[in-house]
């Protein structure tokens, strides 16, 4: 019962971080931009951060996903989101603005982020007490492929609004 929970924990939050990859591939020059913009960063690093924030959520999606080397994985997410939350808290209180655009247009996930951060860090810290999973290689192919799956779905749903909106768009 509680390798279930910790699975699927692990899984909800690997899927997570797995749609924020995809949200912001779709959206990378804006979210480029948004690095620059919080001024945390000099804008010649801007591109260099963008790409290392793709490669550190896809690698905790896949760590995640399969609970390889756990706790690693929820130690290293935990202290991403705190990091961004702390960012986002500062931005927030010196009146700047302290907007989210880890989900790209996904505004749904955008909304509230340092609650979503919150909850999904308590997830984590549960997660990394819970026993681990020793069913084998195949229950954690399972899962990956489940979460690979979800992440394909939140993709093609991402497209396809950026499609219906290109189609809607008249030039004149």
């Amino acid at each position: 019962m509680l390798h279930d929970l910790k699975m699927i924990l692990n899984v909800a939050a690997a899927i997570l971080f797995g749609i924020s990859f995809m949200s912001k591939t779709q959206t990378l020059d804006d979210f480029k931009y948004h690095l620059h913009n919080y001024r945390f960063i000099p804008v010649r690093l801007a591109a260099v951060a963008a790409y290392a924030v793709l490669a550190a959520e896809l690698l905790l999606a896949l760590l995640l996903a399969g609970q390889w080397f756990s706790p690693w994985p929820e130690v290293a997410a935990i202290v991403m989101l705190v990091a961004f939350s702390a960012g986002l808290a500062f931005l927030a209180k010196s009146k700047q603005n302290g907007t989210c655009a880890c989900f790209g247009s996904i505004e749904l996930l955008n909304r509230r982020p340092l609650l979503r951060n919150a909850v999904l860090v308590a997830a984590l810290l549960i997660s990394m007490w819970l026993p681990d999973l020793h069913e084998g290689l195949w229950s954690r192919m399972d899962a990956m492929l489940f979460t690979a799956t979800s992440i394909a779905i939140a993709g093609y749903v991402l497209v396809g609004k950026q499609l219906r909106e290109v189609s809607r768009w008249k030039p004149y």
